[in-house]
């Protein structure tokens, strides 16, 4: 059924827009883990500023002939409305949601939410391969990473990997995860399976990855590093340099890239459906003791090589640099620590990008937004970063917008750590490359050095 037309959207003051975007959450039936009865995902604000009105982004009315052309049509059964956004990446494919319509009661019905029944499913696509068997797998670094998020996603790729091996410090425990996952080899020394596998994922501490890594590529094994790639730039690139000498070949694992509601906002992006003059705000964090951690090594400067910069801050400069570029320039940044943290908890960086601004926010001390909103001079993008099926847009440069307002993206609900490999493996049997390329790893990693290098400076140079 159609939805409501733009002019039922508009929202008169602030009250009204946040009590707007509540009802949506309600209308999704979704609440936040821990939160009470009709608490929703939708009723925080970004974390520097409130986003736009819709009022300010829709189509004013007037006598129809002052519509856009099409405007009266109803789009039929199984046809997408012209100027919808059909290619979502990753080889799936969407079709948009409804126009966001009238809050009432009858919406809070599950069955009657956005995007409900007749919302087109994403369709999976496998690519083709080029090797008969499966590349055979390792992990080193078997701590929470690895045994809730990687190896649970890795279990999806038996036709494009199998894990034949892991590595941990502790030996036991590494027996324990091999029994889990099915690897045939349990080793406390990384080295001692180099020669049973074609490529490992890196899951250790930060300060070892620049050994780990280069002593991999050098055995001509494949490599998926976790992020950060090294605490430092100069790391950063000893390991590429490695790689450049090396057969094997080096992916930084920046997994939030591989989020479908971000590789469709990216495409968005890329197609101009914003305009000129964007600006990027995220957050991310949340109490540190509220996260899953089986040791403790990010409290330790020696082997963690900075704080909460370097674990959720680096996934939000990846995502502005794949957005806008490896020309960072940091403008302004604050760090601060609480209680008796060694490193910093706390981290607010602006950078300038040619054409687009980001400002990011990141911490260990206080629960943050988690969200996402990219806006320039002719539309806007949002979404929640833990919330991957779901993205909310609006573009003047779009068709079924100017006609029907903001819309809502509705996508296949696939784990980021299973798209990464996905595109992992696949870029190794295809020889293919990877979507992760050295220079952006580079330009995020002197971003995260300036901050430290100059951290009492109001604005430095990202050099």
């Amino acid at each position: 059924m159609r939805g409501a037309p733009a002019s039922s959207l508009r929202c008169h003051g602030s009250r009204g827009y946040e009590r707007w975007w509540h009802d949506l959450g309600r209308c999704h039936g979704r609440r936040r883990p821990g939160a009470g009865p009709g608490a929703c995902l939708w009723n925080r604000r970004p974390a520097f500023s409130r986003p736009e009105k819709i009022r300010s982004l829709a189509p004013p009315r007037g006598p129809v002939g002052d519509r856009p052309a099409g405007h009266h049509r109803r789009t039929p059964p199984g046809e997408v409305a012209p100027g919808c956004y059909r290619d979502c990446g990753l080889g799936a494919s969407v079709r948009m949601a409804p126009a966001l319509p009238r809050i009432g009661k009858q919406n809070c019905n599950p069955q009657n939410r956005l995007g409900g029944a007749s919302q087109t499913q994403a369709v999976e696509t496998l690519a083709p391969f080029t090797k008969n068997e499966p590349l055979r797998f390792g992990v080193i670094g078997c701590g929470a990473i690895s045994t809730l998020y990687q190896l649970p996603a890795l279990r999806t790729q038996k036709r494009r990997a199998r894990l034949v091996a892991v590595a941990d410090r502790d030996e036991a425990w590494a027996r324990r995860v091999a029994k889990q996952y099915g690897a045939g080899l349990a080793v406390a020394n990384y080295e001692d399976l180099l020669e049973a596998v074609d490529a490992v994922l890196i899951a250790t501490p930060n300060a070892s990855h620049r050994e780990i890594a280069c002593s991999c590529l050098d055995a001509g094994v494949h490599v998926l590093c976790e992020k950060p790639a090294a605490p430092t730039a100069d790391d950063v690139r000893a390991m590429f340099e490695a790689e450049a000498r090396s057969t094997a070949r080096l992916m930084i694992a920046h997994c939030v890239r591989f989020s479908p509601h971000l590789q469709c906002a990216h495409g968005m992006h890329v197609r101009g459906l914003l305009g000129d003059d964007v600006r990027l705000e995220a957050s991310l964090g949340g109490p540190y003791g509220a996260s899953a951690h089986r040791t403790d090594f990010r409290r330790d400067p020696a082997q963690a090589g900075g704080g909460v910069l370097l674990d959720l801050g680096v996934h939000l400069i990846d995502l502005c640099v794949w957005f806008f570029g490896s020309s960072p320039e940091l403008a302004a940044h604050e760090l601060t620590a609480v209680d008796d943290w060694p490193v910093e908890t706390d981290v607010r960086l602006t950078i300038n990008f040619p054409g687009a601004t980001a400002h990011l926010a990141a911490s260990y001390s206080r629960q943050l937004a988690n969200s996402i909103r990219i806006s320039g001079t002719e539309g806007w993008i949002q979404g929640h970063l833990y919330q991957p099926d779901v993205l909310e847009f609006f573009s003047r440069n779009s068709t079924i917008c100017r006609r029907d307002g903001a819309q809502q993206i509705r996508l296949d609900n696939r784990s980021m750590y299973e798209l990464q490999f996905e595109h992992f493996f696949s870029a190794l049997l295809e020889d293919r490359p990877f979507l992760i390329q050295a220079d952006e790893v580079l330009a995020t990693a002197r971003t995260a050095d300036a901050c430290y290098r100059r951290d009492n400076a109001n604005t430095v140079p990202a050099a």
